[in-house]
């Protein structure tokens, strides 16, 4: 994020998502870059943005819901975990003015900082998703009624996903002993201790992939 002499020196940066909620996306500071270009340092904030939206979320009254289908759940997960409870809720805010060479392809609009932040927090949401899927079906629920009344969530229509069909297939027992077959010998046993130990965490880190490979970008922000 460039900036110019004209700019303050810092500021907090807020995101409004709906007329009682806005989120508190961190602060900035006006540095000088090694090319001596401005830039605005971003330092995230205390409370993780996440906990900021899960918080307001279970502050509201559940509303009376009928049943679920598996597209209101990814749109569930969408809204929490990706467009408003991670830093991506900052760079799609549609309250900023978009960069003046926002057109030009040859600058980059994001630094791998930011790009390192969004996969951490994202995968992290993600995984606390799933492991409160699993461990408590009375909360995961009343979750997601929640956040389909009180958050803006997207169209209520999810096409199907070529991605989500290949992550699927992995979990299959054939394709399973073929990636064990074909995976290096000498990192095999190491990462399967990580994934027998970290399970959730490594399907989290495989959406996020998945997600940004395909182009979340545009799904995300129309939960707008």
């Amino acid at each position: 994020m460039i900036g110019t002499t004209d700019l303050p020196s810092g500021g907090v940066l807020h995101v409004r998502v709906t007329e009682d909620l806005e989120l508190d996306g961190g602060t900035w500071k006006l540095t000088e870059g090694q090319d001596r270009r401005l830039i605005a340092r971003i330092t995230p904030p205390e409370v993780p943005m996440l906990r900021q939206v899960v918080q307001y979320l279970e502050a509201k009254p559940v509303p009376r819901g009928g049943n679920m289908r598996r597209a209101d759940e990814a749109r569930a997960a969408t809204a929490v975990c990706v467009r408003w409870g991670s830093y991506f809720a900052v760079l799609a805010d549609p309250a900023r003015p978009p960069a003046p060479n926002i057109d030009d392809e040859q600058v980059s609009q994001i630094d791998e900082s930011e790009m390192a932040r969004m996969n951490i927090e994202i995968s992290a949401a993600l995984a606390w998703w799933f492991t409160l899927c699993g461990s408590d079906e009375k909360r995961y629920w009343d979750l997601v009624h929640r956040t389909l009344a009180y958050l803006p969530s997207g169209p209520k229509t999810v096409s199907a996903s070529q991605a989500a069909d290949a992550l699927l297939a992995c979990s299959t027992t054939v394709m399973a002993a073929d990636v064990r077959r074909n995976w290096p010998a000498d990192r095999l046993k190491q990462d399967l201790a990580i994934a027998a130990n970290h399970g959730i965490r490594v399907v989290a880190n495989a959406v996020t992939l998945r997600a940004w490979r395909n182009g979340p970008i545009e799904a995300a922000h129309a939960g707008r």
